[in-house]
């Protein structure tokens, strides 16, 4: 493994995950306990498939969970109902952190996602194009909350990270 290019990739949770990650580092209550602060937590590439964004606009979109719900996945993470715990799941939400110093992001979500809504993603987008940033965005026409592993999904994928991952590019 090279420290020096770090990709993450994630689906659902886990580009939930990716996404903290790649927009926190610097930050002082994501950076860990101090016998690792000798350790950079910076990645140079996320790619984040159908990951939950913004954990107070859940609820605004179709889906089969009541995000707002006390037994919803996002308040199970947060300790609490979303709309409760307002100020907890701002921040845990990876659209807090949006900068244009982020790392190279890659979004990938299905248009017919009934458990992370697809406009999760849009907002995500948005967000980062809104600071500069030159994030890509690939909608995923019928596909539902995952189902997207073919050849060429995984091609954009394996693509983006050569190109950010590449020797020379630290």
């Amino acid at each position: 493994m090279d420290p020096d290019r770090v990709g993450v990739w994630g689906d659902s949770s886990g580009g939930h995950l990716a996404l903290l990650l790649g927009l926190t580092e610097g930050i002082e209550e994501f950076e860990g306990p101090d016998e690792y602060r000798h350790v950079s937590s910076k990645v140079d590439a996320v790619a984040d498939w159908f990951g939950p964004v913004d954990l107070l606009s859940m609820s605004k979109y179709p889906s089969i969970f009541d995000h707002d719900s006390p037994n919803s996945p996002e308040s199970k993470l947060i300790g609490g109902a979303v709309q409760e715990n307002r100020v907890q799941a701002k921040q845990a939400s990876p659209i807090s952190y949006v900068h244009r110093e982020a790392p190279p992001i890659l979004i990938m979500h299905g248009d017919q996602d009934d458990v992370v809504p697809y406009q999760q993603s849009v907002q995500l987008f948005e967000a980062l194009i809104k600071e500069g940033h030159d994030a890509l965005m690939y909608k995923i026409n019928g596909a539902g909350h995952n189902g997207f592993t073919q050849a060429h999904t995984l091609d954009i994928v394996k693509s983006f990270f050569r190109k950010h991952l590449k020797p020379g590019k630290a």
